[in-house]
């Protein structure tokens, strides 16, 4: 749908983030470039859930194939920006 592709998906995530949060910076998940916060020592049980690490989006030099193919988008809950092919499908 046309209509709402203008309203929910985003070339960068710059302008996810401030269409969604309105702020150039917000939460999100780059499953194109994945990055893991491991702990300093084992733990003897696993966190609550992932922690989201809120970064300055920083352009790289050149796409990858994984970057030219996503778009940005919010989740489902409308709590991150993420660039993955999980969406509802009226989106």
């Amino acid at each position: 749908n046309p209509n709402v592709e203008n309203d929910y998906f985003y070339e960068s995530l710059e302008e996810c983030c401030k269409g969604v949060f309105g702020t150039p910076e917000c939460p999100y998940i780059d499953v194109c470039n994945p990055t893991a916060n491991p702990t300093s020592s084992p733990m003897l049980s696993p966190s609550e859930s992932p922690v989201v690490t809120i970064i300055t989006p920083v352009p790289s030099p050149a796409p990858t194939i994984c970057e030219e193919r996503m778009k940005w988008h919010p989740d489902e809950k409308f709590s991150v920006c993420i660039n993955d092919f999980d969406y509802p499908p009226e989106w």
